[in-house]
């Protein structure tokens, strides 16, 4: 004799998704260096909806929500080539079907002489699932600020890793960071990498690049006071000379140039600093001079 399967409870059902949800947000939330907190609150909304309302429609939404982001994590490891979010995006499509597996369950037990156009029979899910896409849709498009910085370097024929912003990571500093494959011009790549990075984060502390090499790992960092400055001197704008004055780079530079060790330009710049200030030729000498430091100790 076969055993006929317990139907659904859409209020028990619906009821069981928002607490999930809820929960899964709040963890995502807690977790906010690891998880993205604009989904979080996409979560956390369609959870607490899905709690209050506790009809059909609301498992639709879940189902929906779950397939699109699946679908959007494994476009993302398509289009970046890295395996980090595969797993996810497979889960989440899994999650999708099974929950929509459940919404036909229940609007066929509930609804089973309904006709009509599906959108008009679903008006606020149909609402929320526009809303869904343009969202997801919104994500995909290059528009941040580490999209652009990543597009702006690859134009270059760099291979980007990574880029990142950190608020307070360390202390009180702000850090912006990016990480590449190694170029043959490792002093080229690490100049171009930390300006690009303060050209778009003017109001970082620190920026770092990391370069991979076959053999080893290349680490340039540098204070937001000498490229924040750097780009305020392209402008034309008058430097900060005392904030420039405190930074490590400047007196590893200074150093540099008393111990008799620089060529005749840079020796120059350092005796007309009274003069001419931080200009652009004495920002420039600084960061260069720092970035060379860091790859002799590399090499």
């Amino acid at each position: 004799m076969e055993k006929k399967k317990t139907p659904l409870n859409v209020n028990d059902t619906c009821r069981n998704w928002g607490i999930f949800l809820i929960i899964a947000s709040i963890i995502q939330f807690a977790l906010s260096n690891i998880f993205d907190v604009s989904w979080a609150s996409v979560v956390l909304i369609i959870g607490i909806i899905t709690l209050v309302f506790r009809k059909s429609w609301n498992l639709a939404l879940i189902g929906g929500m779950f397939l699109l982001v699946g679908a959007m994590n494994i476009i993302y490891v398509l289009t970046l080539q890295t395996s980090v979010f595969l797993v996810a995006g497979i889960i989440q499509l899994g999650i999708g079907v099974f929950v929509l597996n459940q919404y036909h369950s229940i609007e066929k037990k509930e609804s089973p002489k309904k006709k009509g156009n599906w959108f008009k029979l679903h008006p606020v899910l149909s609402i929320f699932l526009a809303l869904l896409i343009i969202w997801i849709i919104y994500a995909l498009i290059p528009t941040s600020t580490e999209s652009k910085i990543k597009q702006s370097l690859e134009q270059n024929n760099y291979e980007v890793l990574d880029v990142h912003y950190s608020e307070k990571i360390l202390g009180d500093e702000n850090w912006a960071s990016v990480k590449m494959k190694s170029f043959d011009d490792l002093n080229k790549q690490a100049n171009e990498g930390l300006t690009t990075l303060s050209l778009y984060y003017g109001n970082a502390d620190r920026y770092t690049a990391t370069l991979f090499t076959p053999t080893s790992e290349c680490y340039y960092s540098i204070e937001g006071a000498i490229l924040n400055s750097y780009w305020e001197s392209v402008e034309g704008i008058e430097t900060n000379e005392v904030g420039i004055k405190d930074t490590i780079a400047y007196s590893i530079w200074e150093n540099y140039i008393l111990s008799g060790e620089a060529d005749y330009y840079d020796t120059s710049l350092y005796q007309n600093l009274g003069e001419k200030g931080f200009d652009f030729g004495v920002l420039s000498s600084i960061i260069d001079y720092n970035i060379e430091s860091n790859t002799e100790r590399c090499s």
